[in-house]
């Protein structure tokens, strides 16, 4: 996994309970493409969200590399059913 390809991030409108949630969802994600910009590889990128992703209080974040990019999915807890098949479009 050293090629990006594709970032997706994945956060519906549920998710975002306070405008600090919102904008740290959104900072995460243009600083994953930022940083993928500057040549960080995939796992380079994966260790990144899942540091910065999971320390998110409010939401609960889903988590996938493969050598074609990376997925974040931010979702509400009680949406989770939900999420995962909407999800399922992007495997």
């Amino acid at each position: 996994m050293d090629h990006l390809k594709n970032i997706c991030c994945f956060a519906p409108i549920l998710v975002y309970v306070t405008q600090e949630v919102e904008g740290k969802v959104n900072t995460l994600c243009l600083e994953l493409v930022t940083l993928a910009a500057k040549g960080w590889g995939v796992s380079e990128l994966y260790e990144y969200a899942l540091k910065y992703g999971s320390a998110i209080d409010g939401t609960e974040m889903v988590l996938s590399a493969d050598s074609t990019g990376i997925v974040l999915i931010f979702r509400p807890e009680r949406k989770k059913q939900y999420l995962e098949e909407a999800s399922s479009i992007y495997f």
